[in-house]
């Protein structure tokens, strides 16, 4: 088992695992990987195990993004003053 930092790792949402489950399923067809086949076979259980992982930082941006759309505050100006640390 993968020790991840539980902050920065969480469950993927259904349009999360939808999307993963059609990269699988895309993956399968161009090279038609056995551990894909298996992935899918499985799904119903094999989803509950992938974990969606966002940097420290990038989740900062993201939520200053919609901070500032919330607030009216110009996008680019809440990532800079998020990236200086302000």
């Amino acid at each position: 088992e993968l020790l991840l930092n539980p902050d920065a790792a969480k469950k993927p949402d259904a349009a999360d695992c939808d999307q993963i489950r059609a990269d699988i399923e895309r993956h399968l067809a161009y090279t038609g990987s056995e551990r894909a086949r298996h992935l899918l076979a499985g799904w119903t259980t094999e989803r509950t195990r992938f974990r969606k992982v966002i940097p420290r930082q990038y989740k900062l941006v993201l939520e200053a993004l919609e901070n500032a759309q919330r607030t009216g505050v110009d996008p680019d100006v809440a990532v800079m003053a998020t990236a200086l640390g302000g």
